[in-house]
């Protein structure tokens, strides 16, 4: 199999890695004016002529947009049953254009093969209820290409296809694929911000695709807080789409990488229900390590009959195979199951959750906070209770350097909320070098 690959930008040179690897791939032509090292299999050529003598099976056009229909005419009239892709976008104005001679011509929109756009997709057989959505991406152009500078790019350039609606397209091509043209549409497109460049640095784009059903697009060049997000706010729920850290949120659930846990347990401490993948022993014990003062529930899904843990929290094992993005609707009936097992879990006339303690004999709701959430958990799930130091240990860290009148004053504050008389305890109490829940 012959390659030509036609532009060797950073885009270019990501086929061209990906290509050289395969061995079916015998020999691959680059036109560029770049001169850079290529392997063995590699050549470098600079006149259209070279192309249309190689004869390739394969081409791929990754130059500055602008150049693109000039050489999808050329590949069209000169070449026969090939297969070309197209970086998007095809081009930055308008033509006619009709595939000849058995060639076969493909746009790059690759966003579409994203994980969580594929979930977005199912989700979406059914749009009942949607309302409102909003496709947003913030992008900072200076940050794009480290070994150039962003002022001689071509996205900085007017001239040379350069601009954020044509560069951050991907946008447009969802809202067609995975809804459908617009019935009437607003739009803003020009620079605004004090980059150096020609080309435009902001888009937006609203309107409606049914008479109930309206759209917001925003994509931009100068943000330094980077986000690629998707959100849908349907009558009953709001879904959102994570694209760069492939978060997927739906009624409150989230889906993410927990590579860094410590992070988000301090960051995130009202999150109800954590979902954790389990792999090995070793990660169990970093989420071990990292969740001991996280009160909330906890699913482990284990994917090995090895792992053991002794985890203090709120557990539920999952066997597998389980996919993620199939595991919402399951994680909605955990929910159902929890909000069941909180009528089980009385202390006096109060049911305990994961925040709040519920009365329905005297219909109120007290708010907990964190420190008295993980109290009264811990104590919950050991009946026989907890020393002073073993409490200090799990409420405030193996390491904090907390006095014990911090703990009393934690005490009082929680025999307040859950006693009758919180001068003569019931309910938590100390008995011997203990504190003990009694329900």
């Amino acid at each position: 199999m012959k390659v030509t690959i036609i532009g060797l930008g950073s885009i270019g040179y990501l086929h061209y890695k990906i290509l050289s690897q395969f061995k079916k791939v015998k020999k691959i032509q680059v036109y560029s004016n770049r001169k850079v090292r290529l392997c063995k299999k590699s050549f470098l050529v600079n006149k259209k002529r070279d192309i249309i003598e190689f004869n390739p099976d394969y081409i791929v056009i990754s130059n500055d947009t602008n150049q693109h229909y000039e050489f999808i005419n050329l590949i069209n009239k000169n070449l026969k049953k090939k297969i070309i892709l197209v970086e998007k976008p095809v081009s930055g104005n308008f033509f006619k254009f009709k595939e000849k001679n058995k060639n076969k011509f493909f746009v790059n929109y690759n966003l579409r093969f994203h994980p969580g756009i594929i979930f977005l997709k199912n989700q979406l057989k059914d749009k009942k209820g949607l309302f409102y959505f909003t496709l947003n991406t913030n992008s900072f152009l200076p940050s794009w290409r480290k070994n150039i500078e962003y002022k001689k790019s071509y996205s900085a350039n007017r001239k040379r296809g350069g601009g954020v609606l044509l560069d951050l397209s991907h946008e447009i091509d969802l809202l067609l694929w995975l809804f459908k043209k617009p019935i009437r549409f607003n739009y803003l497109n020009k620079k605004v911000s004090n980059l150096k460049i020609s080309s435009d640095d902001i888009f937006i784009l609203n309107g409606k695709i049914t008479n109930k059903t309206y759209f917001s697009i925003n994509l931009n060049y100068f943000s330094r807080f980077q986000s690629r997000t998707i959100i849908l706010n349907f009558n009953n729920y709001d879904l959102k789409i994570d694209l760069l850290y492939f978060l997927i949120e739906k009624r409150g659930i989230k889906f993410l990488n927990l590579d860094k846990i410590e992070d988000f347990v301090e960051n995130n401490e009202q999150t109800r229900l954590l979902i954790i993948d389990v792999t090995s022993k070793k990660e169990m014990s970093k989420f071990e390590k990292h969740l001991q003062n996280y009160s909330h529930y906890v699913i482990f899904i284990l994917r090995a009959s090895n792992i053991k843990t002794n985890f203090p929290g709120n557990l539920h094992f999952i066997d597998p195979p389980i996919r993620p993005l199939d595991f919402v609707e399951q994680v909605e009936k955990i929910f159902k199951s929890i909000e069941k097992m909180r009528k089980k879990r009385k202390i006096g006339e109060f049911f305990l959750t994961t925040s709040e303690l519920v009365s329905d004999k005297k219909k109120e709701r007290i708010i907990l906070t964190t420190l008295e959430s993980k109290f009264l958990n811990f104590l919950y799930n050991n009946k026989k209770g907890y020393t002073k130091m073993e409490l200090l240990a799990y409420v405030w860290g193996y390491n904090a350097k907390v006095e014990t009148h911090t703990l009393e004053s934690l005490v009082y504050r929680l025999r307040r909320k859950l006693e009758v008389d919180p001068n003569f305890p019931r309910i938590l109490v100390q008995t011997g070098n203990k504190y003990i829940l009694k329900s």
